[in-house]
């Protein structure tokens, strides 16, 4: 919170792009989503993402959540101390607050519940079971200006970038998640460069299905991981019965 956000978006927008634009909002990055304190070690799932997504102006969004990020880090920076715990406690309880985008974490969490947490609802199954974060926290409303090459070349160099990698092996290792769910090619491949002893293993060239082990620290997780969620040619939630038949089967091989 103490870092010039604005400073690192503008290196970012450079660094990540050719034309100095790749499309990164100036705002306050995004740490992680969802109850990390409270997650089940060893039950729990981490979906992992390339970037958080920048809502359209008429999103209900940029009241509910846009706008007191903004506030609390300024307030913050003025020297508002108790802001930081203030903003802390409004990722933990994201998805008890208005500000959840069950638009987006809504088909996830129903997988998660329906395939791995019977029992539990798509909002319940956040409470202990499933949390989110980005490689990159900062926001933008596509990555189609972000270079593949670049971001792997910058981002354990940069400053800012490389702190939050840092961050994210330290809740990865704190949680111990029994899965990490990779949600899109361009998060996929930087994990496997960056975290995959071995390269990940094609389970169909259908949505790039992948399977694999990714070590963060001292902590070895398994992975799937696909192409976007809801993209023009990623998965929908009828290819979910697929997936998991194959990971189990996969599971069981490597046990």
């Amino acid at each position: 919170m103490s870092r010039d956000h604005s400073e690192d978006v503008r290196r970012l927008n450079w660094a990540l792009n050719k034309n100095g634009d790749a499309g990164l909002e100036d705002m306050p990055p995004v740490p992680f989503t969802g109850n990390i304190d409270g997650m089940e070690g060893g039950n729990c799932i981490c979906v992992l993402g390339i970037n958080p997504h920048w809502p359209a102006e008429s999103r209900d969004a940029h009241q509910n959540e846009i706008l007191p990020i903004r506030k609390m880090v300024a307030a913050f920076q003025r020297g508002e101390k108790g802001q930081y715990q203030i903003f802390i406690n409004s990722r933990l309880d994201y998805f008890r607050r208005e500000m959840a985008n069950w638009k987006h974490y809504k088909p996830i969490g129903s997988r998660y519940a329906e395939h791995f947490f019977p029992g539990e609802s798509y909002q319940s199954v956040w409470e202990r079971n499933a949390f989110a974060l980005d490689i990159l926290p900062y926001w933008s409303t596509g990555t189609g200006k972000i270079s593949d090459s670049r971001l792997r070349k910058n981002i354990r160099t940069d400053p800012a970038t490389s702190s939050h990698q840092r961050m994210m092996s330290e809740i990865i290792q704190c949680t111990k998640p029994s899965m990490i769910h990779v949600n899109g090619t361009t998060a996929r491949r930087l994990v496997e460069e960056f975290y995959c002893p071995e390269p990940l293993q094609s389970r169909g060239q259908e949505h790039s299905l992948m399977f694999g082990h990714a070590k963060f620290g001292e902590t070895t997780v398994e992975v799937m991981a696909h192409q976007q969620l809801g993209s023009r040619n990623g998965p929908s939630s009828k290819h979910w019965p697929g997936f998991i038949d194959k990971w189990r089967k996969w599971h069981g091989e490597n046990d």
